[in-house]
């Protein structure tokens, strides 16, 4: 699996520039949909920033990606990507980066692009694709809330933006939403003198219309394995009045090729046989 953030451009066909692009996005070996997720980052002319969803599938024995871009309050395709993994390094150690096409049927325009895996550097951004849960306090007992899964794809840019976390996750057993078994959502905050807050939004649906779920917490460095970290904090839900604490660990990079996955209930670890 790769999981980081990745920097590139959208080019048009006559080879001018469409735009440049920052993208928080886990290639996964999960064999179901979707095995390719994360998040867009747009700044806007008005300094606003929007968050689109990535989603797609990614097959990791052809190294080949196909993947669409949604808007997040109308679920509504922005752009279709079909590319393909290269390295500088048959090991996957060099440069990696995605080539390939895109085009947006709603603006009529399409072209190619190109994007590059940001090094792993602690000084410049910490991502990955997170595995946890978040845990409903006890007091809430009697109210039978259950616990949910994390599964999310995240970017923390130590870059002195207000705005240096974003990326999405989803649920795939969202079963009391009608017609949607999958469900997405948004994460956009701030990480600022070692805290970390940022607000979790649903594709909007007449279920998920003004929840919104405000997580606060800390990074916490993995001491029984390297390259691994921890994000510890808590969560509430303004709307609902339901609150918690949650618990997630970013997943070690992988080059296999086998196509599923397991993670550990209790650890939070892969599972190797």
């Amino acid at each position: 699996q790769f999981a980081s953030a990745w920097n590139g451009q959208l080019v048009y066909n006559d080879g001018s520039l469409k735009t440049d692009v920052l993208w928080s996005l886990s290639l996964t070996t999960k064999s179901t949909y979707p095995s390719a997720f994360g998040a867009s980052y747009n700044k806007t002319a008005e300094g606003d920033i929007e968050i689109g969803i990535l989603q797609g599938k990614w097959k990791p024995e052809s190294k080949t990606l196909q993947m669409k871009e949604t808007n997040s309050s109308n679920s509504e395709t922005l752009f279709e990507y079909t590319g393909r993994l290269i390295t500088t390094d048959k090991q996957l150690k060099g440069v990696l980066y995605i080539k390939g096409m895109w085009k947006s049927d709603i603006l009529g325009e399409e072209g190619t692009f190109v994007i590059v895996k940001e090094e792993e550097e602690e000084a410049t951004h910490l991502s990955g694709l997170w595995v946890g849960e978040t845990v409903p306090d006890k007091a809430l007992e009697a109210f039978m809330i259950p616990v949910n899964p994390i599964r999310w794809t995240l970017s923390i840019l130590y870059n002195g933006e207000d705005r240096n976390v974003f990326g999405s996750g989803y649920f795939d057993d969202s079963a009391d939403i009608p017609n949607r078994p999958l469900l997405f959502y948004t994460l956009l905050g701030t990480f600022k003198d070692g805290e970390l807050s940022f607000v979790k939004v649903y594709e909007q649906t007449n279920e998920t219309y003004g929840y919104s779920i405000e997580y606060t917490g800390t990074i916490e460095k993995d001491t029984s394995e390297d390259d691994t970290w921890w994000l510890v904090g808590t969560w509430k839900n303004a709307l609902s009045g339901a609150f918690g604490n949650y618990r997630c660990r970013s997943q070690p990079p992988s080059n296999s090729s086998v196509t599923h996955i397991c993670i550990c209930h209790i650890c939070h670890k892969t599972i190797l046989p």
